[in-house]
């Protein structure tokens, strides 16, 4: 039998579906983008499908089992790193700092992440490795990667999100 239709179809009923559970009026004030994912050319992906949707003061469960079908989506041709993202990986929470005297003012204040680790996989803040049980903030812009060694014993990031405000209604 012929799998490959389904598994398409199956793959794009989960992008449809939205990444997390959002309570009724939750305005989403940032996204962690997927800008690598290695093996997928996220290009062919919507941009509902590469985004988690973030509401401001609330923390967010990142993992297989919080964002269902999002990293499997991600690493569908590079599957074995999945292995390495926990169900519940980490938790983050979005909030904003007041804009400095030096800052005009005019583009708001700045986002940040707090990005705390509940796997005892390594998450990686812009680079630098936070373990399980520890916190990190990430600036807006930043990078919110996943990273492992391979089979080569090579330290590879296969999966990095950015924070970024969201566009438009949603993301």
């Amino acid at each position: 039998a012929d799998w490959s239709g389904a598994r398409r179809q199956a793959s794009a009923a989960m992008a449809a579906q939205p990444s997390i559970p959002l309570r009724t009026g939750v305005q989403i004030v940032a996204v962690l983008e997927c800008v690598a994912a290695l093996g997928t050319d996220l290009a062919s992906l919507s941009p509902d499908a590469r985004a988690i949707p973030l509401p401001l003061d609330d923390a967010v469960e990142v993992g297989r089992q919080r964002q269902i079908g999002f990293f499997e989506q991600l690493l569908q041709a590079e599957s074995s790193w999945l292995a390495f993202i926990s169900r519940a990986h980490c938790r983050v929470q979005l909030s904003r700092s007041m804009p400095s005297p030096q800052q005009d003012g005019a583009s708001g204040a700045q986002l940040w992440l707090r990005v705390e680790n509940l796997s005892s996989n390594p998450v990686f803040v812009c680079g630098r490795a936070v373990q399980k049980g520890w916190a990190d903030s990430l600036p807006e812009g930043g990078a919110l990667s996943f990273r492992a060694k391979g089979r080569d014993d090579k330290e590879t990031t296969f999966v990095e999100l950015k924070l970024r405000r969201a566009r438009g209604q949603f993301r």
